[in-house]
């Protein structure tokens, strides 16, 4: 009985772990993260791996990172100079949508997705009504799949 009640206070410390983990950076590499953002400089962004203040703060360039997707307050990008601004928030994603990050610092949500040698295809609605939508190839940085699994087409 006493290992039932460790192991469940276990999985529950576990789950507030990740609860806590709300915003994400998405580096220029692709590599993203889960995180706590604490402050968005200049020239550095400092965060925690989770909300905890006990934990230590991090920091990671500016110049390094492509996007923050912050859980409450949406989506804040970065040029390669390490500047930021702010840019539309996709407050409803569904799980089945793939996610297009173009070059420029914009994510668009996307349906039927075709990637061509020269342009990406895709429906901005799901169904077979709703007319398709073009983006050439060397606009789009990163391809996110609803499986997670990305497709990096241009570096940044």
């Amino acid at each position: 009985m006493k290992r039932f009640f460790t192991s469940i206070l276990i999985l529950f410390c576990f789950t507030l772990h990740l609860l806590a983990q709300k915003d994400m950076i998405i580096r220029r590499d692709g590599f993203q993260f889960k995180c706590c953002i604490v402050q968005v400089g200049t020239n550095e962004t400092m965060y925690r791996e989770d909300s905890s203040k006990k934990k230590a703060m991090l920091l990671i360039n500016n110049k390094d990172i492509y996007m923050i997707k912050y859980d409450k307050r949406g989506n804040v990008f970065f040029t390669p100079s390490g500047e930021h601004y702010s840019g539309k928030t996709n407050k409803k994603i569904s799980k089945d949508a793939t996610l297009i990050y173009l070059c420029e610092g914009q994510e668009i949500v996307a349906y039927d997705l075709e990637v061509l040698p020269n342009q990406i295809i895709y429906k901005e609605k799901r169904g077979k009504k709703n007319p398709t939508k073009t983006i050439p190839r060397d606009k789009v940085f990163l391809v996110k799949y609803p499986d997670g699994t990305r497709d990096i087409l241009n570096s940044i």
